[in-house]
């Protein structure tokens, strides 16, 4: 048997604050049950997608996310 590594890689980080702030951001929305604030958060187009926690709750779409709660 013959291991082998490879050099590990320096991870590339941030250090753009406003990404650093967004789970505070979002946990403050949700807090204050402000949808508007968490869809701001959500990337543009048609592509975005949120996975709820029971079978098949997948919505595409901003349109699809804010209905989702109804």
């Amino acid at each position: 048997m013959v291991v082998t590594s490879a050099p590990a890689r320096q991870a590339s980080v941030s250090t753009d604050t406003s990404v650093a702030a967004l789970p505070q951001t979002h946990d403050e929305a949700m807090n204050q049950k402000n949808l508007e604030a968490v869809m701001a958060l959500f990337a543009p187009g048609d592509k975005t997608v949120m996975i709820g926690t029971g079978p098949g709750e997948r919505w595409v779409g901003k349109d699809q996310i804010r209905c989702a709660e109804d």
